[in-house]
């Protein structure tokens, strides 16, 4: 068993039917459009609903209506089950579906009319065939020639005509011309006859074509003319796809405080007077990871000596205070020509920085675009919050939304996986958040 991609809306549409004398969904044509709504949509799960529906179509459907369905049953959008047990390999022996409905169809499924059968398939329709099946029976009452297309996917649409004659029309109108714009039909016979073609009658159940378009989700015009009931037109705009893209930015970083450290010494020994070249030193220290960026040196008394500051040794966070004196030595006599020493005192002033939080910024942007086109959308922390603080380690996240068909995707991004798919995203030092979507 083949799974499929769910695209269709599991979706009840009343179909809003005028007084008795209205024309059927039948009469009309419009039952077309149901048919390819439950049989040219694919679906993810053999549902019961879905398999009932296609029982009541095998049981109370024209020949033709069978033949069609059969002659490509790639298209189902389900998987028949074994209790059917309906060859499609016979489906075009009258005979055999004759005698399938008498052994498989119950009185109940024979006495349906294609009416019930089409309200069973409008519960799993897709909703874009249901807006066109509407359309064509709205029309269809006030008669003359309809046209309708409605897309199946990306790069295929159903195109519907028909037409309903008004008071005193007998004849079918023929068609004698018109064209197609962005796209061509695909479901050519085997003997290179188009389904919808000049000369062909246009009758009150329509005809049907299927359109692939030239590129995919592009537009596609197509008009139908015709010898006694004009011209009529239908027409698809191009798809887009929309995203919705959350981000939230926050990280940590550094804020600097101001930090000083200040500290005075002496040297110097009055006791003696022969002392030569004695010195002192004592490192002054800021706290560990801070930068001096500051001294000053401050004497406070000093003979026969000097003091001086050495930066960066042992660590840029401290600095040397060294002091240095020499004694004058003896006279002849004995006497002390002088005793030396320094005193003085070293501060250093510097910066230590911090860790700070950043705060949590949220910000939401939707941007739509053509069908497999790329953009590059932006998201910028306010600059504003960031006062003073340096050294940023970004943490990030990105959800995106992308609503395309009826589909709907959503992936996530973030610093620690920045790639997904078809979506890139990276963050500058500035805090500057990008998000590339590539082409398809």
């Amino acid at each position: 068993m083949t799974n499929w991609k769910l695209s269709y809306f599991l979706v009840a549409i009343a179909i809003s039917i005028s007084p008795a004398y209205a024309k059927t969904f039948t009469e009309c044509g419009c039952d077309r459009f149901l048919a390819n709504g439950l049989f040219q949509t694919k679906s993810d799960v053999a549902t019961e609903t879905v398999q009932t529906a296609f029982k009541g179509f095998l049981c109370t459907a024209s020949q033709e209506e069978i033949n069609r369905v059969s002659s490509d049953r790639t298209n189902l959008g389900f998987e028949v089950p074994d209790y059917i047990d309906f060859d499609f390999g016979k489906s075009g022996d009258e005979n055999y579906v004759r005698q399938w409905r008498s052994s498989s169809c119950s009185a109940e499924d024979s006495t349906q009319d294609s009416e019930s059968v089409f309200q069973s398939i409008r519960v799993i329709a897709d909703r874009r065939i249901i807006d066109g099946a509407n359309r064509c029976y709205e029309t269809c009452q006030g008669g003359g020639l309809f046209c309708d297309m409605a897309r199946l996917d990306a790069d295929t649409l159903l195109f519907t005509t028909n037409w309903t004659p008004q008071t005193n029309q007998t004849a079918f109108p023929k068609i004698t011309g018109g064209g197609i714009k962005g796209g061509r039909i695909s479901d050519i016979g085997a003997f290179g006859e188009s389904p919808i073609r000049n000369e062909m009658e246009i009758t009150v159940t329509g005809v049907s074509a299927t359109i692939d378009a030239d590129e995919p989700a592009s537009p596609v015009t197509i008009r139908i003319d015709t010898d006694q009931a004009g011209s009529c037109s239908a027409a698809t705009e191009g798809l887009t796809v929309k995203y919705r893209i959350d981000t939230v930015i926050e990280g940590t970083g550094s804020v600097p405080r101001s930090v000083s450290q200040s500290q005075r010494h002496a040297i110097g020994n009055s006791g003696s007077c022969t002392e030569n070249n004695v010195n002192g030193s004592w490192p002054i220290c800021l706290p560990i990871g801070a930068r001096i960026t500051d001294h000053n040196i401050q004497i406070h008394s000093i003979a026969r000596g000097r003091a001086w500051a050495e930066l960066g040794n042992p660590t840029a966070n401290c600095a040397m205070l060294r002091l240095n004196y020499s004694d004058g030595g003896r006279r002849t006599f004995g006497d002390c020509r002088g005793n030396g020493w320094a005193d003085a005192t070293l501060s250093v002033t510097g910066t230590v920085n911090e860790d700070a939080a950043i705060e949590r910024h949220t910000e939401t942007k939707s941007i739509e675009l053509p069908y497999g086109e790329g953009s590059q959308v932006t998201f910028q922390y306010p600059t504003d919050k960031l006062a003073g603080i340096s050294s940023v380690n970004w943490i990030y996240r990105v959800s995106v939304r992308e609503d395309r068909l009826d589909d709907t995707i959503t992936h996530e991004l973030s610093n620690a996986a920045g790639t997904f798919d078809r979506f890139v995203s990276t963050i500058t030092p500035q805090g500057t958040l990008s998000l590339g979507i590539t082409r398809e």
